[in-house]
């Protein structure tokens, strides 16, 4: 399957968003941002997102949700 016929999964949300020099870090297993080490809660599991993705073949995009995506 060509990379044009693939489905597309786009999960978007409102948060303060992830830095571009941090987005490959945030697909490791417990990493969590400086920033956000003091908010209660957990992120949406980006790591564990990639993890299914890579057993399924699919490739996992950050980007910012304020500008156009690719």
């Amino acid at each position: 399957m060509n990379a044009e016929a693939c489905p597309t999964l786009r999960v978007v949300d409102t948060g303060q968003g992830i830095p571009a020099n941090e987005r490959q870090n945030v697909l490791r297993r417990l990493y969590r941002l400086v920033k956000s080490r003091t908010t209660p809660g957990s992120g949406p599991g980006l790591s564990m997102m990639k993890a299914i993705g890579d057993l399924h073949g699919a490739s996992v995009v950050l980007s910012d949700n304020r500008s156009p995506q690719q």
